[in-house]
């Protein structure tokens, strides 16, 4: 060691007296050092041990299967669609056109929203009416769990666990039907998305039956 050794320390493998951070521990100064040492040799500088090597020969099944299959674009020629070539090339919009376009993009992208909208995070579309929907499902079931029949509570409350959810039982986001949805705590709902689904839709039909009852 020289000077401060809280600061100062010999690489071990050139001996040079080095400046380090004592929580780092480091025993090399350099990245050099440390592959000439032997202990890094899978870092910059180490010769992959298939150099040199040929690759293995293609199988013969794969040889068979290629002779008869063509690639899709064996013989063509790919257009150049590029500068002069292309179909817009030298033309302009006008600005009604622009507008025209822009109002195009917007009236189709209403439609969609008005159908169907992307709810949580799951990426899964639902209709549009379906924050109406879920809460009558709740009012209806009285924010009850209807599998363990704990008290739910919104996204808000504490109880993470406990948070009130409504489950699709044939597992289509499209059927809105109130038979088809039941209320569920986050914890019951985690546990019918990651198990048997088969399970489950069985579980909650005869569940439903003996409401009936």
């Amino acid at each position: 060691m020289s000077r401060n050794a809280n600061l100062y320390t010999d690489c071990k493998q050139c001996g040079k007296s080095f400046r380090y951070s004592p929580s780092a521990k480091r025993k090399y100064c350099s990245a050099l050092c440390f592959h000439n040492s032997g202990a890094g040799k899978f870092t910059i500088g180490h010769e992959s041990s298939s150099k040199g090597k040929k690759m293995p020969k293609i199988s013969e099944s794969l040889k068979k299967y290629h002779s008869k299959h063509d690639s899709w674009n064996k013989g063509k020629k790919l257009l150049n669609r590029s500068g002069e070539n292309h179909h817009f090339y030298g033309k302009h919009r006008t600005d009604q056109e622009k507008i025209n376009i822009g109002n195009a993009v917007r009236e189709a992208y209403k439609k969609i929203k008005k159908t169907h909208f992307k709810y949580g995070s799951n990426g899964k579309v639902y209709p549009a009416n379906w924050h109406e929907v879920r809460k009558e499902i709740y009012k209806r079931d009285k924010w009850v769990c209807q599998e363990c029949g704990v008290k739910c509570f919104s996204k808000s409350n504490p109880h993470k666990d406990r948070i009130i959810q409504c489950h699709h039982i044939d597992y289509n986001v499209d059927n809105t039907d109130s038979s088809n949805l039941i209320t569920l705590c986050a914890n019951c709902h985690c546990k019918t998305n990651f198990r048997n689904k088969d399970y489950w839709i069985d579980h909650f039909n005869s569940k439903e039956a003996i409401c009936q009852i």
